[in-house]
């Protein structure tokens, strides 16, 4: 009797068992087909063969119209939900843009696109279809060799260029640059550029971490090599850096 009832209790025990390990399977099973048709109905891609000009994509921003501009390594797109129009360099079109290769967007406070390509720096006119070259920003990156690596503003007035030899302001008004002065303590060059508030904050490709007050950097806190940055609904600053989240 004492081995029916041993018995009894392992069977019930071994169907109580295939029972979780089956449930669990449907579970797992339904759950990954809900993730898969939930991706699939949320992304799409495009690449060439539906209009965009090449696969790198090296900057996304969506201007006051509405259009979704995409900057690549040979093009800049302009997306109006449906179709890609292309801007690439050519040397046979009038006001083209400088080069294809985007290094970064920007539009400012007037509703101006400013775009960075890897031989200088354009606007966008909107009316025309054409683009502006900024003569004395170009002239300076070209004495300089610098490439744009962000572009931000400091007022309405006043533009701020990130490159990969330092950073500089441009006053619209009077058409002049001015050179950021890094305090004495840091040795590093402007790598990003962000807004919090009304404050703008730069962090440089040595870690260090602070804000701009007028032309000068002032620093606030080392250790911080960043890559982008988020201001929360809640006001909080969010850092992305290469070894993590802050």
């Amino acid at each position: 009797n004492d081995f029916k009832l041993i018995y009894k209790h392992q069977a019930s025990n071994n169907k109580n068992m295939q029972s979780i390990i089956f449930k669990s399977f449907v579970i797992l099973l339904v759950s990954h087909l809900l993730i898969e048709s939930v991706f699939a109905n949320k992304f799409e891609h495009f690449y060439r063969e539906k209009g965009l000009s090449q696969a790198t994509v090296s900057s996304l921003l969506v201007d006051q119209n509405g259009y979704l501009w995409v900057g690549t390594n040979d093009g800049l797109n302009r997306f109006n939900g449906y179709d890609f129009e292309v801007f690439k360099a050519n040397d046979n079109v009038k006001d083209s843009i400088l080069a294809s290769n985007i290094t970064t967007l920007y539009q400012d406070t007037e509703g101006v696109l400013w775009v960075a390509t890897v031989s200088g720096v354009n606007t966008f006119n909107r009316k025309l279809n054409t683009f502006n070259d900024i003569k004395v920003v170009n002239e300076h990156l070209g004495k300089t060799e610098a490439k744009v690596i962000k572009i931000n503003e400091v007022s309405d007035n006043d533009i701020i260029f990130a490159t990969d030899k330092g950073g500089f302001t441009f006053d619209k008004q009077s058409q002049t640059i001015s050179e950021i002065n890094i305090s004495h303590e840091s040795t590093g060059k402007i790598s990003t550029l962000f807004k919090a508030k009304e404050t703008l904050w730069a962090s440089l490709n040595n870690g260090d971490l602070g804000y701009l007050e007028g032309t000068r950097f002032k620093t606030v806190f080392n250790g911080f090599d960043v890559t982008n940055a988020f201001i929360s609904l809640e006001e909080e600053l969010w850092l992305g850096t290469v070894n993590g989240l802050v």
